[in-house]
């Protein structure tokens, strides 16, 4: 077929698409219903402040300083309810209702993460060296991968920590802290808890 006919060809087709074009929306025709109003017996509603933005008291510098939530310790109990992690009184608690001795539970073996360091039995305390082994793991990493991956900002845990027992009429408790007295991290409570629990329902 000649390119001429082509061409007018398509513009016949274009010319007859257009001419079924709506020219006019429907909507523009359309009917305006009629405004709301108050009920009779009713007030109308107090719409004056429904979108103002509360104001803020506090000025924002910009740079995020709210630090997340800590990570909470794991809580567990055994199947007879003999031996149970919680919280007393805002402190990591082992609590023991069998006739387990929560010394020999403190001055055993937690694995090459914990190291003995002293012993108290007079007043029922022992202080541990741990090892963190993340951090470990980090030192053996390079520096790119240190500071550019997803543990680059990894506190180090390892320190001194203490375990005290406190013998009750039905139960002696077991709690762990820091050597200064100040709260352990969930990592370290959970790694601690988890021997003594084993070893308490052997």
């Amino acid at each position: 077929m000649n390119p001429k006919n082509w061409i007018l060809l398509s513009l016949l087709t274009l010319t007859t698409a257009c001419s079924k074009m709506v020219k006019e929306e429907p909507y523009l025709s359309a009917d305006k219903e009629k405004t709301l109003s108050q009920v009779e017996g009713h007030d109308m509603p107090n719409t004056n402040h429904a979108l103002s933005i509360p104001a803020v008291n506090k000025a924002h510098d910009g740079v995020p300083n709210d630090k997340p939530p800590a990570m909470a310790f794991a809580r567990k109990r055994s199947q007879d309810e003999n031996v149970i992690i919680n919280e007393n009184q805002g402190r990591p608690t082992l609590e023991l209702y069998n006739d387990i001795s929560p010394w020999e539970l403190m001055i055993a073996d937690y694995g090459s993460n914990w190291l003995l360091q002293s012993e108290d039995p007079e007043n029922c305390e022992v202080t541990l060296l741990y090892s963190d082994p993340i951090a470990a793991d980090r030192a053996q990493e390079g520096f790119f991968k240190r500071f550019f991956g997803t543990r680059s900002k990894y506190e180090d845990k390892s320190g001194q920590y203490r375990l005290n027992c406190l013998v009750e009429a039905n139960k002696n408790l077991i709690t762990v802290s820091k050597a200064d007295g100040s709260a352990a991290s969930a990592h370290v409570v959970d790694d601690i808890f988890a021997h003594i629990f084993v070893k308490a329902t052997e």
